[in-house]
């Protein structure tokens, strides 16, 4: 895996997540927190 700075790794989890979510329905509470 590739060493990013924070904010490129912040951007790719946060496609990750999303990704996620799409595929299975699953709210993560973790983005569910940051959105708050």
């Amino acid at each position: 895996m590739a060493v990013v700075g924070a904010e490129g790794d912040s951007r790719f989890w946060g496609d990750v997540m999303l990704e996620i979510e799409r595929r299975t329905g699953y709210r993560h509470s973790l983005t569910d927190m940051d959105e708050r």
